[in-house]
């Protein structure tokens, strides 16, 4: 779409719309939305025309977990039909200067961040980056998550450390309970970093929303799969790459229009990104896992 919102038709192009693909048909985009989908549609006076055929439309995608630490990222992300990137962790300058560069420019990749996650007092991660902030206790979770909220953080990253495997000091389970309460006053998520399967329970039993990293024990016990269940969100979404697991249980950017991602044919411009649109997390080759009934279903 152009940058001055004009329509545009899109003609005799596949569509796959999250959940199936579709038979070739025409889109028309208009007002920063999909106006309408049928063969019958007609060229609006003024819009332009994509020939679609032999190319696939489909939703914007959603990294789940990047570190962009630099702005040139989010140009490459959009390159590859990545429209929404989850930053994990952020400078607060650095996080102010590329939600100014997505807010401006449109050749770009949207971001959302947690700026800078919250860390227990004398652990790990406090010892390897000592200027980092902490929390000392649950009496330090509503200072914290405001903190970070004045930075432009979308959503709440809690560090979990094992203190069985570190030796160092365990954010208590008080303390988490008081930070995701205090995000989720802000109307933010809460994800957490969580080592083991030990802590991640605790997160999600203290109503965290979701996992940024894979287990290092893979200790999916049914109990643990139960208490995943039993969130608001029943379907929580786990991104899988060789490194991390990236899960929201709800997407934090949806709106009415697709972006035109890379299909066969395609003549290498980046998707365009608008203002509102659907977007779909990003799946890699491993798959995507869902905790769904009484397993974790997975499908490439």
């Amino acid at each position: 779409m152009t940058a001055d919102r004009t329509s545009t038709l899109i003609r005799g192009v596949r569509i796959f719309d999250g959940q199936r693909l579709l038979p070739a048909s025409n889109v028309l985009l208009a007002g920063g939305a999909v106006a309408g989908i049928g063969d019958d549609l007609g060229v609006p006076a003024g819009a332009d025309v994509v020939e679609g055929r032999g190319r696939t439309l489909l939703p914007g995608l959603i990294d789940c977990h990047v570190h962009a630490g630099d702005v040139r990222a989010l140009g490459q992300a959009l390159a590859f039909g990545v429209t929404t990137e989850l930053d994990m962790f952020s400078d607060p300058g650095l996080a102010a200067q590329r939600r100014s560069l997505a807010a401006s420019r449109d050749d770009v990749a949207d971001i959302r961040t947690a700026v800078q996650g919250a860390t227990v007092t004398g652990g790990t991660f406090s010892r390897i980056s000592p200027g980092l902030p902490t929390v000392g206790g649950p009496q330090d979770a509503a200072a914290f998550v405001s903190a970070q909220a004045a930075h432009g953080a979308a959503y709440l990253k809690v560090y979990l450390e094992d203190s069985a495997w570190y030796g160092s000091p365990a954010m208590s389970a008080a303390t988490v309970r008081a930070l995701v309460t205090a995000a989720h006053g802000r109307g933010m998520l809460a994800v957490a970093h969580a080592d083991s399967a030990a802590v991640a329970h605790m997160f999600i039993q203290a109503g965290g929303d979701g996992l940024a990293h894979v287990l290092g024990d893979l200790d999916l016990t049914p109990a643990f799969l139960a208490d995943l269940r039993r969130r608001p969100a029943a379907d929580v979404r786990v991104e899988v790459d060789d490194d991390h697991v990236g899960a929201l249980g709800r997407e934090p950017h949806r709106g009415g229009e697709p972006d035109a991602a890379a299909g066969p044919g395609h003549d290498r411009r980046p998707p365009v990104k608008p203002s509102g649109h659907a977007e779909t997390p990003r799946v890699s080759g491993v798959g995507c896992v869902r905790a769904v009934s009484d397993a974790l279903e997975v499908t490439a």
